[in-house]
């Protein structure tokens, strides 16, 4: 099978309007099984096979990048998009996410002969949340909202331990600390990896250094590093501060000979200076 159909009415489509969302929904009715397949993935240092239905395919970000010529994190929101509008379900755990397409069957059946839908049909766009998206997508014991968590785990760049690590001081809620790391964008994340180093070398003392709390809701990782100035010695000179009343013998005749009393004294050990 080497081609998809597509409904007339996609024009009055909310996907037709906009260039990004039409070429991702074309490339994932591309992208789905037309028949039911089997898939070897590898899982940590293991593998395991899994089933991937009719009108479902494996989703991967960077793959997905490379193949639409479109940044991952647009096709991640138009993805939860059409996820919204009941048009596809993400089955998102640790290693892979499925994707189906609701309704496939409705639209994409094998009678080449069928004539077009008419138009008080609901169109690609439309596509209800039928059961096959209920039961075959969603894992026993599985809510939506723990969906949605694994889903924005997987787009975390950079994992929260790596911040709390890297910062080195562990004060404040963590659990708060987490969610608001993960709020940031993926490059604010890699600025502020990038920047704590410097921050660190700058105030090496950490009590002195900002709470995570106030580093991540400030955005400090914006700011100008600006290096610790020296300061200038505080002492002074000993001949400044104390000054005998009066010089000591040997200074005053063998002074131009010994600089210390030490050195006057090893003269006259070797004979060179009389007592």
């Amino acid at each position: 099978m080497a081609w998809i159909k597509i409904d007339r009415g996609i024009m009055d489509s909310y996907c037709f309007a906009n260039a990004n969302h039409l070429k991702i929904w074309i490339w994932m009715l591309l992208k789905a099984n037309y028949k039911k397949t089997y898939a070897n993935l590898k899982i940590g240092k293991g593998t395991t096979t899994i089933m991937v239905g009719r009108g479902q395919f494996l989703f991967g970000r960077m793959k997905a990048e490379e193949e639409l010529g479109i940044d991952g994190s647009i096709v991640y929101r138009v993805l939860q998009k059409f996820e919204e509008l009941s048009q596809i379900k993400i089955d998102a755990n640790n290693q892979y996410s499925l994707i189906t397409i609701c309704n496939y069957d409705s639209y994409q059946n094998n009678n080449q002969d069928e004539e077009q839908p008419t138009n008080n049909q609901r169109t690609t766009n439309e596509q209800p949340i039928d059961n096959q998206c209920i039961t075959d997508v969603l894992p026993k014991n599985t809510s939506k909202e723990v969906l949605k968590n694994n889903k924005e785990d997987k787009e975390i760049n950079i994992v929260f331990d790596n911040f709390w690590d890297l910062y080195d001081k562990k004060v404040g809620d963590k659990d708060k600390l987490k969610k608001k790391w993960e709020t940031l964008k993926d490059d604010e994340r890699q600025r502020a990896i990038s920047h704590i180093p410097k921050y660190k070398e700058a105030q090496p003392d950490k009590k002195f250094r900002k709470d995570p709390s106030t580093y991540l809701n400030n955005k400090s990782f914006n700011d100008e590093i600006i290096g610790q100035v020296a300061s200038q010695p505080s002492f002074k000179p000993v001949e400044q501060i104390v000054k005998p009343p009066q010089k000591e013998y040997w200074e005053i005749h063998y002074g131009h000979l010994a600089k210390t009393k030490e050195e006057f004294m090893q003269l006259v050990a070797d004979g060179k200076i009389e007592d």
